[in-house]
């Protein structure tokens, strides 16, 4: 039986059907807030997880932009030694990089929203379930106080109306979030002869401003 349908015999069950059951109902209540405490240890190992995640991510980012500028400081190169298959490939090379780090960066945002997001709601989750602790002592203490009195008294009238709301709601929608990820970047490794003649008209039409800019004694920012 799982923990949210012991509860709600636990809150809706005559307090003597309790008493003649096999487990003891404070055993079933001290069980309800173990397990979420338990939930909520999964979903700070989880927060934990994306948090490596931006690090790895950041760290891949500044790699990029050192590639591209080194890429491009090449193209740059190749173009005064009149090495115009090396500044094709110069070039090539940098633009590929450059979509890596558009990709990147997108993906990096949306793991710090997530991130946000999780940090609020964990800490929603750890306040409920503190109030799931506070809430489960003063049960249990009316479990013991209660035993033996009138065989259809209902739990209801007997603990004043106290209840729990289960937090595991949140942490299921937490974790759907996360997905484990091993892979932060993809290219794509075939070209149709379309596009790769258009890639080609745009990297002749960056050398024509390259040299341009190194005739004027600059270079493409």
């Amino acid at each position: 039986m799982g923990f949210k349908k012991r509860l709600n015999v636990l809150l809706k069950s005559q307090f003597n059907h309790w008493v003649t059951r096999a487990e003891d109902p404070e055993k079933i209540v001290n069980q309800v807030v173990q397990e979420m405490e338990e939930g909520l240890d999964r979903a700070r190992e989880k927060l934990l997880v994306l948090k490596s995640r931006l690090v790895e991510e950041e760290r891949l980012l500044g790699n990029l932009r050192e590639q591209i500028s080194h890429w491009q400081k090449r193209a740059e190169e190749f173009l005064k030694d009149d090495m115009e298959e090396n500044v094709k490939d110069a070039v090539r090379r940098r633009r590929i990089l450059e979509e890596e780090e558009r990709k990147l960066k997108i993906k990096h945002g949306e793991d710090k929203d997530k991130f946000k997001e999780m940090e609020t709601s964990l800490k929603e989750l750890e306040s409920r379930v503190q109030t799931a602790k506070v809430r489960r002592n003063i049960l249990v203490k009316n479990i013991r106080l209660r035993k033996g009195v009138m065989e259809r008294l209902k739990v209801g009238e007997e603990v004043g109306g106290v209840d729990f709301e289960e937090p595991f709601s949140v942490l299921r929608k937490m974790e759907d979030r996360v997905e484990d990820e091993t892979e932060f970047i993809s290219l794509k490794s075939v070209k149709e002869k379309e596009a790769w003649e258009k890639e080609e008209k745009l990297i002749n039409e960056e050398i024509e401003i390259l040299k341009r800019n190194i005739g004027r004694g600059g270079s493409k920012k």
